[in-house]
């Protein structure tokens, strides 16, 4: 981007963790490879190939480099599937393990009443592979599986009537939204298709509005930045909502429905917003010094985000069309597996019940003994020199 142009272009497609690197190189992660190609940083323009350089780096996590040439990052697993359990955590943070399962789980929803909880399912670690829902009772812990294999599907978003079960289907542009019904039927009906890359993660208290986030990525129609748009029910494709060159993500509905909470990193850093549905109005900044991952508390009189190994809580007033929102308060320390989906942080990887006393959060374990799962560093010495002769400055 032109700093005083404003003017964007894209110079290489399916890289994250980007990072210049003196004197003349970019550096970016695919796939869990760590890769560097030559770059003149005065028309801004790529030279040559790109040249792997580390492979087995943990996707999402990124690299750390130290300008005495010394690098650092976390190392991928050697194991195809990892071990889970869903946890409901009080409001004190005092756990008590829901369910287990074998393969990778993200984003828990409590259904409308509390009984249930939908969840994506997938047995590679990430975010890139084949998954389905599964939903699990809450008092008997047995499981349903609502989706049947074929794609990915990540963004469970329960219907307010409690019956389907809204979820993104695909993660590359173009992609299709569809409700599933929650019990495991295999009724499927199609929400949105052929969608410029949409996630859905919100129903309005309606239910006749879907918010959704898009873009993010590569295809047709696909903006590189992420946005926020709503769909209503019955037309023919989503209006914008929130349209920045920054990345807006996971909108959620207040409960009165005169709110959407959601993430963007306009300001350097992610930051929790509130806007006035439909609006128009005033924008309030939610989280204080960075924040991510927001969820209504079910009264609507408080809102939850996480930042910093932490969940707060923010206490708000919502009279006469203005909402106000307090000091952000400590709630719990936060061991739970965080959002690593996109630009990290924006789509929440936890749940709060219906009645506002506990929380459903996933928690990574090692195969067979329940103990956290013990991440390893990988340290590289005079790694610029292997740079240089790996991949030459053009």
């Amino acid at each position: 981007m032109s700093r005083s142009s404003g003017q964007r272009r894209v110079v290489v497609d399916d890289a994250s963790h980007v990072r210049y690197v003196s004197p003349g190189y970019v550096l970016f992660d695919r796939g869990g490879t760590l890769f560097a190609q030559a770059f003149n940083p005065t028309p801004g323009t790529m030279l040559g190939t790109a040249v792997p350089l580390i492979q087995g780096i943990a996707t999402n996590v990124g690299v750390a480099l130290a300008s005495s040439g010394t690098l650092a990052y976390y190392a991928a697993t050697s194991e195809t599937s990892e071990s889970m359990r869903l946890v409901q955590v009080s409001r004190a943070g005092m756990p008590a393990p829901l369910s287990e399962t074998a393969g990778s789980v993200w984003f828990p929803r409590f259904s409308p009443d509390g009984a249930k909880i939908a969840y994506g399912l997938s047995a590679s670690p990430g975010l890139a592979g084949p998954s389905d829902v599964w939903v699990v009772d809450v008092q008997r812990g047995a499981l349903t599986r609502v989706t049947f294999g074929g794609n990915n599907r990540h963004f469970p978003t329960w219907t307010r009537d409690g019956t389907m079960i809204t979820t993104a289907n695909g993660v590359t542009a173009p992609n299709n939204v569809i409700s599933a019904s929650a019990d495991g039927s295999g009724v499927v009906r199609s929400v949105l298709e052929n969608a410029p890359r949409s996630f859905p993660t919100s129903w309005s208290p309606d239910g006749r509005t879907l918010a959704l986030h898009t873009g993010g990525g590569a295809g047709p129609g696909t903006s590189t930045s992420r946005d926020i748009v709503m769909w209503s029910s019955g037309a023919a494709s989503p209006t914008p909502f929130v349209a920045t060159p920054f990345e807006e993500r996971g909108p959620i509905f207040s409960p009165n429905g005169r709110w959407v909470a959601f993430v963007s990193n306009k300001s350097g850093m992610n930051e929790v917003y509130a806007r006035p549905f439909p609006g128009p109005g005033e924008e309030i900044t939610i989280s204080v010094g960075g924040g991510g991952e927001p969820v209504w508390g079910p009264s609507g009189r408080e809102l939850f985000y996480r930042h910093e190994g932490k969940l707060l809580v923010v206490p708000l007033s919502d009279a006469a069309a203005t909402l106000t929102a307090g000091k952000p308060a400590v709630l719990f320390t936060d061991p739970y597996r965080l959002d690593i989906s996109g630009s990290a942080g924006g789509v929440a990887n936890y749940d709060v019940s219906p009645d506002g006393q506990r929380f459903v959060m996933v928690e990574p374990l090692r195969a067979g003994n329940g103990q956290p799962q013990s991440a390893r560093i990988e340290v590289v010495l005079n790694w610029s020199e292997e740079l240089k002769r790996l991949a030459p400055a053009k």
